[in-house]
């Protein structure tokens, strides 16, 4: 697979969550292996343990609204 072809099918499997900055490491990182599965595993791995902490979550409470008496 090329790496316009594998742009192309994480684009039309996240949809507007696709975020070209947000993926190009793990594709570099898998088309610098060329073949070298082991290499390719060791990089995907680093990044997975990287990404794990950036989970980038943000959890929003809204105020409680005035009761009107």
């Amino acid at each position: 697979m090329s790496l316009s072809e594998a742009k192309t099918c994480l684009e039309h499997h996240l949809t507007d969550h696709y975020v070209n900055t947000g993926w190009r490491p793990a594709l570099k990182v898998i088309m610098d292996a060329k073949g070298d599965i082991d290499a390719a595993l060791n990089a995907v791995n680093t990044l997975a343990a990287i990404a794990s902490q950036q989970t980038g979550l943000k959890i929003w409470i809204p105020a409680c609204p005035k009761i009107l008496t």
